[in-house]
């Protein structure tokens, strides 16, 4: 108690808590069905075998306001073993990637990163530029997102447009793009085109909407060669005018070393603010198979795709044209593309190739 008249005592110094050795301490927020999270984390700690402890909120396979109110239980479970994390201590590396809790909005991730002797956020998507409007204000992306690259003590983009945006807030930002596993592709070995041919697209179905841009091209494709397009998703959503040109295959794990049976490989995008930081990872599997390939120059697609030596499109009639082009084309002109896109997956977009910098990243190595 205060001696009358005089200040009330000064609170007991608290001990600063040292961080915890130990393995990697990663944050995920889905399971490892879901792209992002399986490419950019999982496979990495496979592959390289590092010690790790992988935290994955609610282990869904999205944050949509149906599935969580599907699963009530395990939502407020994940809540509770976050709290609980955190009150154990900071740890000695951390590696979080997206957002820890999609209710976060920052001040989890904040908290997390800064108690870590090495915090490290990891992202793939222009999460920056999610909406803030209705429903999305309980699942505020954008905030996780910025808190991520401003208190990280260093930030892994997958694309040069993210690293860029990132370069505000951070001082240590590495590109680490998404890399390819290129021998669980098989190659294309026979380029002479199927009866009928076959179109292929791969993706979410969050990212189906992106074939509104190949409509016409299908059409066509299908009117002068009878050509088909498998789309492979886990989604089942009318696509419209493209519909009686589709077969629907539901993704499956593995499902990529099929790819060497298609054709050709579709990568289309629409210019919205979030496929401006997509980071080419439809376009890399494509090349992983040896596929043709005929791309939006949107985002990293434009990149990459330079390099792979994709056909570029961008309009309607560009697509038609590009489309139309490689299937007239004869097999030899194909091979020599589907060839060339193979070889420089494996030498600049595969994990072979980012390896040592991902280790060197998480700090894993010096």
């Amino acid at each position: 108690m205060a001696a009358a008249g005089g200040a009330p005592p000064a609170p007991p110094v608290q001990p600063v808590q040292p961080p915890l050795p130990g393995p990697l301490q990663v944050f995920v927020p889905y399971n490892p069905r879901v792209a992002s999270t399986r490419v950019r984390v999982h496979h990495w700690l496979q592959r390289t075998g590092i010690a790790a402890q992988v935290h994955d909120w609610a282990a869904l396979g999205n944050h949509g306001v149906g599935t969580l109110a599907r699963h009530p239980v395990g939502v407020a479970r994940a809540e509770l073993q976050l709290r609980r994390r955190e009150s154990h201590g900071s740890f000695d590396r951390v590696l979080v990637q997206r957002q820890v809790s999609p209710f976060s909005g920052g001040p989890l991730e904040r908290r997390i990163l800064t108690g870590a002797g090495l915090g490290v956020y990891d992202f793939d998507d222009a999460l920056m530029t999610m909406p803030r409007a209705g429903v999305q204000r309980l699942f505020p992306k954008a905030e996780a997102c910025r808190a991520g690259v401003t208190y990280a003590d260093r930030v892994l983009a997958g694309s040069e447009y993210l690293a860029g945006w990132a370069q505000d807030y951070c001082t240590d930002v590495r590109l680490i793009p998404t890399c390819v596993e290129v021998g669980d592709y098989r190659g294309k070995a026979d380029y002479d085109l199927a009866d009928p041919p076959r179109l292929v697209w791969l993706g979410s179905p969050a990212t189906e909407h992106h074939l509104r841009h190949v409509a016409a091209a299908v059409a066509r494709a299908n009117e002068a060669f009878g050509a088909r397009l498998a789309v492979i998703s886990a989604g089942d959503r009318d696509l419209g005018p493209l519909t009686p040109f589709v077969d629907r295959v539901q993704w499956y794990p593995g499902v990529e070393s099929t790819l060497a049976d298609y054709d050709l490989g579709l990568a289309p995008l629409l210019d919205e603010p979030l496929a401006r930081g997509k980071c080419a990872y439809k376009m890399l599997q494509y090349g992983a198979a040896g596929l043709p390939v005929v791309a939006t120059p949107l985002g990293a697609n434009a990149q990459v795709g330079a390099e792979l030596g994709v056909a570029f499109a961008d309009g309607v009639e560009a697509w038609t044209d590009a489309v139309m082009g490689l299937l007239s084309a004869g097999a030899a002109e194909r091979a020599a593309v589907g060839t060339k896109a193979r070889g420089q997956t494996q030498r600049s977009y595969s994990y072979d190739a980012w390896q040592d910098a991902w280790l060197r990243a998480v700090g894993e190595v010096d």
